[in-house]
């Protein structure tokens, strides 16, 4: 193919930020010099590209897709010393792109030439080796087999050549040529990779692969090498469910999509997150740096103590959590605990840069870490991971230059340190509960209503049981001296000396609060409730000064050495097959066979389709729970005051 030596528009020279205006210009000017009868079509740029990385894609999809004209780009290091090799490379580059051929095989249909080309179809493999640097991918992955990947340096060919029948000519692969390999490799050519050649065939042999999705381990029996698809759509069939937006991971690896597994593995299922940037997941450094420099007072809070609330004269404020803090820590505490509920731990082997904050569940993930089953050791490890990051963003800087925690930190970080790899708190939900529903992790409102609401639970509880209740608060054992800490504080003197009425003596008498955890908490009850020149956040916190443990002492007592009643789980039966009160045409009382309470068409009152009282006979064929089956529940559990959403099991 003839080439013009002479360019048919001036060499120009443009800055990486105007390429594309100079691509233009070329552009424009090459079209009206055609137009003139000066030449003819431009049909090929040659571009030197700026030292400035990144501008190559931005120039071939402009040549290509904008202008429609064939680009070379050239690298300036070796454009401005060319040598002979570099410029045949480029000059089959562009033969190539306009339309040219560099390689024929001029004795493919000469007879006895190439063994068996011209008298049977043959399928002509050739192998070359790329030099590639060293890549991170799990063990279980096999490169593709049409380029299999070599060590970083290495000439021979690791991989074996796998001899298949070939679905379109029918015949088995026999011939194969290799790339050129130095003088000196020859020999090693011949005694390795030939053999490989002839030892090459297909292999059936099976292996197993587990596949966690959807919090199940899924084992699946299958030949290698299998692809990451096959796999994972033959778990997808064990579970009867279909997946999308996931990818899979191996040993905190990713596993590329349409790869070959080659040997048994774990493979665990990653949900991704639609909505784009704005909702993708975030590390949990850079959502608290987010939330510390946008909303600083959201993330701790200077509560102020009035002065007839002061027990310690020197201490005339306290610093707590914001709502953004408590509900950070919160989800740590909630994302770690699922794990640990399962029965599996990291063994404290995540750091900062492995928790991940996820928008659209609004929840804590801890990515890229394999688990292993739970045990006391582990438990320890991974509560010591949360101590460090309340060490590093649960902390501030007081005036004299001292850094202190914020309220009740301090008490969950020594309940960590107090952890012994001999323990058992790894076994039970409740001894974990010291920790991921310790008051910390509990706004200030919470706090309040757990004094209030277990005085309130206590005066509803049978005598048998308000006595064991009392017991668990210390009753009958050595004095707590609680009382001592408090006469500082004028507003906690009144309430602590004040009267109420006696009805059987006819006389004032002062409340008598024994000095144990019981009179403890009865006493901070009354204090919350007349207290009336201070917040319930003001009462809080100088509560929190003279009792910091408090709320912790209740939670070990009252879960884990008090028994509460038993829920009354009797069902009432409303209703009898024998009769019951119900309205017919005529008015009246009559019996239904359906019992309970019913109305008839023409009685007016609420039918079952309006959202009244209706039969059960019509409860029944709407697939509706009947009130029959409802069990009754009287009371409040001691669990659901301390945070539990359900009762735990141990």
């Amino acid at each position: 193919m003839a080439f013009n030596p002479n360019p048919i528009v001036d060499v120009r020279s443009a800055a990486p930020n105007h390429i594309e205006n100079a691509l233009r210009d070329v552009h424009r000017r090459a079209t009206q010099l055609t137009k003139q009868g000066m030449g003819n079509q431009l049909q090929l740029l040659v571009v030197i590209l700026p030292e400035v990385s990144g501008s190559y894609g931005k120039i071939r999809r402009f040549c290509e897709t904008d202008i429609g004209i064939v680009s070379q780009c050239c690298l300036p290091k070796y454009a401005r010393k060319p040598n002979r090799q570099y410029l045949e490379n480029v000059a089959f580059k562009i033969n190539i792109k306009v339309g040219g051929c560099n390689t024929v095989l001029e004795q493919a249909f000469v007879r006895n030439s190439i063994p068996f080309v011209p008298e049977v179809p043959t399928a002509i493999f050739g192998a070359d080796v790329t030099h590639t640097p060293p890549v991170s991918v799990p063990p279980c992955v096999l490169p593709p087999p049409q380029v299999p990947a070599q060590p970083h340096g290495e000439q021979i060919t690791e991989e074996s050549i796998t001899l298949s029948e070939d679905s379109l000519m029918g015949h088995i692969v026999n011939d194969m040529i290799r790339d050129a390999a130095s003088e000196g490799l020859s020999s090693h050519v011949l005694l390795h990779e030939i053999d490989a050649i002839r030892m090459g065939g297909p292999l059936s042999e099976t292996i197993t692969i587990e596949v966690v999705m959807l919090n199940v381990l899924v084992p699946i029996q299958i030949e290698k090498p299998a692809t990451l698809d096959k796999v994972v759509h033959e778990a997808m069939r064990v579970l009867n469910v279909h997946l999308t937006d996931v990818y899979y991971t191996c040993e905190g690896k990713p596993v590329p999509k349409g790869c070959l597994l080659g040997q048994p593995c774990k493979l665990l299922t990653c949900h991704r997150l639609r909505g784009g940037v704005r909702n993708a997941a975030v590390k949990l450094r850079k959502l608290i740096a987010r939330q510390m420099r946008d909303n600083l007072g959201k993330w701790f809070e200077r509560i102020d103590i009035p002065n007839d609330l002061r027990t310690k004269p020197n201490i005339t404020y306290t610093v707590g959590l914001g709502e953004n803090a408590q509900w950070v820590l919160s989800m740590l505490s909630d994302s770690l605990e699922n794990t640990h509920a399962d029965g599996l731990s990291f063994d404290g082997s995540f750091d900062l840069d492995d928790i991940w904050y996820i928008p659209d569940t609004r929840s804590i993930e801890i990515r890229g870490r394999s688990t292993t089953r739970l045990t006391q050791q582990g438990y320890v490890l991974d509560e010591g991971v949360v101590m460090t990051v309340m060490d590093t963003f649960f902390v501030y800087q007081e005036s004299d230059g001292s850094v202190q925690y914020p309220m009740y930190i301090q008490d969950l970080v020594m309940r960590i340190e107090n952890l012994d790899n001999a323990g058992d708190e790894y076994e039970s939900t409740i001894k974990r509960s010291m920790i991921f529903l310790h008051a910390a992790t509990r706004s200030g409102c919470d706090r309040v209503k757990t004094f209030d609401t277990l005085m309130v639970h206590y005066h509803k509880l049978r005598p048998a049981d308000a006595s064991a209740f009392r017991v668990a608060l210390g009753e009958g054992l050595n004095p707590l001296r609680w009382t001592a800490a408090i006469r500082a504080s004028p507003q906690m003197n009144k309430v602590l000396t004040h009267t109420i009425w006696d009805n059987v003596n006819r006389v004032y008498r002062m409340k008598f609060y024994p000095e144990n955890h019981f009179g403890r908490l009865d006493f901070t009850r009354c204090l919350i409730t007349h207290a009336h020149k201070a917040t319930e956040k003001q009462i809080d916190a100088a509560v929190f000064v003279i009792w910091e443990t408090q709320i912790s002492d209740l939670q070990y007592r009252l879960l884990i050495r008090y028994r509460p009643p038993s829920q009354n789980s009797a069902t009432v039966a409303l209703t009898s097959s024998s009769g019951g009160v119900g309205t017919h045409a005529s008015g009246g009382v009559g019996t239904s066979s359906s019992g309970g309470v019913g109305t008839s068409a023409s009685s007016g009152v609420g039918t079952s389709r309006s959202g009244g009282v209706g039969t059960s006979a019509s409860a029944g064929r709407s697939g509706r729970i009947h009130i029959s089956q409802i069990s009754v529940k009287s009371n409040i559990d001691i669990h659901e005051i301390f945070g539990f959403r359900r009762k735990p099991l141990n």
